[in-house]
């Protein structure tokens, strides 16, 4: 009885563990990344850039808040390989920049709007 009690009791603690935990999935989207690291340029620019080397080419998409694709685009896997885009032609409004390497997701948000008479933009983190 007291061995039936301590099967019990552990297989209670191990199903609870494996609930709890959370499933990484093949493609997680993140903001940050070891890999790669998108980030905002003094001359309404964005940048692109990978820190490390990649398994594979990076894909860069830009989108806009309709999802369509603006920009569709690849970086070498080479550290270091940048890419900058300039998006003082972009319109008023939302966008998505999103870089795929391998099976890893980086997105960044970017609000483009005129303030004061000047267009800016914002990076959302």
């Amino acid at each position: 009885m007291k061995k039936l009690i301590q099967l019990t009791a552990l297989f209670l603690v191990l199903s609870t563990g494996l609930f709890a935990a959370t499933a990484k999935g093949k493609n997680d989207e993140k903001t940050t990344s070891n890999t790669v690291t998108i980030q905002g340029k003094t001359n309404f620019g964005i940048e692109v850039k990978l820190n490390k080397n990649a398994a594979a080419k990076t894909l860069v998409l830009i989108n806009d808040s309709d999802d369509n694709v603006l920009y569709k685009g690849k970086i070498t896997s080479v550290a270091g390989n940048r890419k900058v885009f300039r998006i003082g032609a972009l319109e008023d409004g939302n966008y998505t920049i999103t870089a795929l390497t391998g099976l890893e997701i980086v997105k960044k948000q970017i609000h483009v709007y005129v303030e004061d008479g000047k267009k800016t933009y914002l990076m959302m983190q």
